[in-house]
């Protein structure tokens, strides 16, 4: 009996039956054949289909059976064919195993991958060009750096040999740290630090085509732009006597031009005005402000509380004046970290004094801001409400006029004038100093509540704080502890003192950060030898400062006292003499303060 397969073409069926007459007629025997070559195509296929059944279930021991059924039934011509097939699914799976790895690291481990990686050995797939297919993900953008080496990780163990890996590791550590120095030199150069910039674009070489591309042409741009805007600002840092900085830019824009006559004289007059800086060895001013009346009616309305207001607050238009007769008498703003700076000798930390060299004939002013807060009892006196940025992320400020009208302003308030001011005249400013805020907390700070965490708008109105004292930071403010309270450090128990400081350090220093200037409420200080004033010391306030007549600083390794001079209603009233060589009271009075 012969079975012949239903597939064959009549042709072939014609050539076997000829085939077997010519035998029966040359041996005159009968012969009974079964044609099993159909049948063994239906085995291939449904072997094929479970293979690829136990593919897909992860079943990679039984696939490996099933590869054996493929080897011990199949002739070589066959088992080509039938691997073909087998291989592309073997790929196929390897491809969806990396890419469920790189998408879920915890969905591929060790071991699936290692029993895939048999069938790969026998199949002859793939699985050792993964890691450069993956590489190459990382490089146009698909896969991030943690899924990659996480990848490495698992076929590095036991998968594939270390030495297959090296090579593709060392290119991801190269691609990795280039791709961190592009980021980094963007970041420099939204910053306009060119220079910096330039450095780090230098650092992405060719391999890394796009990026590399890229970070020439940013290169170009970087030095195009350094030019005019570096020439301002060394200008702007020699004004503040900051011609080391000054000098530093234009040494390095001479890299990229070489030949400029107009940055190698600027550079040339910056070296030699560097050598005219003198050591100031006179004494330090330090003059307070409390918040600006920014309605001064409001204030001196003639109520209950216009004693108060007339007595320690300054009018805007008085503020100003005083500005500007400062800034002619030849003072320039410093900070604290201009006069000393923190080292840490023998386990303990303790200040050091620096010196202060300064342009000829400039002399130092350090100047602070109690108080900065704005509750309802100052708003309704002729405050401003708060503090805000501006859309170009500048400090402004909100207030109410009397009127009812809604202001943004940015020349009613102390912070956002001596900006502008320091802005117009560089040189009022070392080293790009502001000035102190003595902040308290138990009215919130800036504006914002910052006090009542259990209220709905605390959560957004802290975010709003922090904002403003980022900015500010930036831009040449400092931060002092004025108490939480505003407590007479004098007059109160130890204990009181000592609560009082603890919320101060749990709800204000987490928004300013860490400070070492403590500004005594009411100027009422402690002195050395009281247990108070260990106390402040123990809590890392090293430089104390009071109020005084007169410029007072003493200063030793553990601590720094310092008198600040009150510039309100009763200094323009009262100590004209005093303030002489600050400015002249008489000329500054605004007519609007009561007689």
């Amino acid at each position: 009996m012969i079975n012949l397969p239903t597939k064959l073409e009549l042709s072939a069926h014609k050539t076997i039956i000829m085939v077997l007459m010519v035998f029966v007629l040359l041996t005159g025997q009968t012969v009974s054949i079964v044609y099993n070559q159909d049948k063994l195509q239906k085995q291939i296929r449904l072997q094929t289909e479970l293979y690829a059944q136990q593919l897909q279930e992860q079943k990679f021991q039984q696939a490996n059976e099933t590869l054996n059924w493929f080897d011990q039934h199949l002739q070589a011509t066959e088992k080509v064919k039938a691997f073909q097939d087998l291989t592309a699914m073997t790929d196929q799976q390897i491809e969806y195993a990396t890419s469920a790895i790189l998408r879920d690291q915890g969905k591929w481990n060790y071991q699936g991958f290692k029993d895939l990686s048999v069938l790969s050995s026998q199949v002859g797939s793939k699985l050792s060009s993964e890691p450069e297919r993956v590489l190459k993900l990382y490089v146009d953008g698909s896969v991030k750096i943690a899924a990659i080496k996480h990848f490495f990780q698992i076929i590095g163990d036991g998968v594939l040999s270390a030495g297959d890996l090296t090579e593709y590791e060392a290119e991801l550590k190269q691609y990795e740290a280039e791709r961190d120095s592009y980021d980094k030199a963007n970041t420099a150069y939204a910053d306009k630090d060119y220079l910096q910039a330039i450095e780090f674009y230098k650092k992405v070489t060719s391999k890394d085509a796009d990026y590399y591309q890229t970070a020439l042409e940013q290169i170009k741009k970087s030095t195009t732009e350094m030019y005019s805007y570096y020439l301002a600002q060394a200008g702007d840092l020699s004004k503040q006597g900051k011609y080391q900085e000054a000098i530093r830019l234009l040494t390095g824009m001479l890299v990229y031009y070489p030949e400029d006559v107009q940055i190698k004289g600027d550079l040339q007059t910056y070296q030699e005005a560097e050598k005219t800086l003198v050591p100031y060895t006179g004494p330090i001013e330090h003059i307070f402000f409390h918040p600006l009346l920014a309605y001064p009616a409001l204030a001196f309305d003639g109520d209950v509380n216009s004693s108060g207001f007339n007595d320690y607050f300054v009018t805007v238009s008085e503020f100003v004046k005083i500005l500007n007769q400062i800034y002619a008498n030849n003072y320039m703003l410093i900070n604290y970290n201009a006069l000393f700076e923190e080292k840490v000798k023998d386990g303990k930390t303790v200040l050091v004094h620096k010196e202060l060299r300064l342009p000829p004939n400039k002399k130092p002013l350090i100047l602070s801001v109690d108080d900065v807060n704005y509750p309802d009892y100052k708003t309704t006196n002729g405050t401003i409400s708060k503090l805000m940025l501006d859309s170009d992320g500048n400090v402004a400020t909100y207030s109410v006029s009397p009127s009812g009208e809604k202001v943004i302003s940015h020349d009613n308030e102390i912070i956002p004038i001596i900006d502008a001011f320091v802005a117009g005249h560089p040189d009022f400013s070392y080293q790009g100093a502001k000035g102190v805020l003595a902040l308290t907390g138990y009215y919130g700070i800036l504006g914002y509540n910052t006090h009542e965490s259990d209220s709905p708008s605390y959560p957004e109105e802290r975010q709003s704080a922090l904002a403003i004292i980022k900015r500010l930071k930036e831009t040449g403010w400092t931060f002092a502890s004025h108490g939480y309270s505003h407590l007479d450090a004098r007059a109160v128990s130890y204990q009181s003192l000592e609560e009082d400081t603890f919320r101060w350090k749990k709800e204000v220093e987490p928004l300013i950060g860490p400070t070492n200037i403590y500004v005594y409420p009411f100027g009422s200080s402690v002195l050395p030898g009281d247990p108070k004033f260990q106390f402040l010391l123990d809590q890392k306030f090293n430089i104390l400062c009071s109020v005084g007549p007169n410029p007072y600083m003493k200063d030793t390794t553990a601590y720094v006292m310092m008198d600040r001079r009150h510039i309100d209603g009763i200094a323009l009233n009262n100590q004209g003499a005093i303030l002489r060589n600050l400015f002249d009271t008489k000329s500054v009075i605004d007519q609007v303060r009561p007689h």
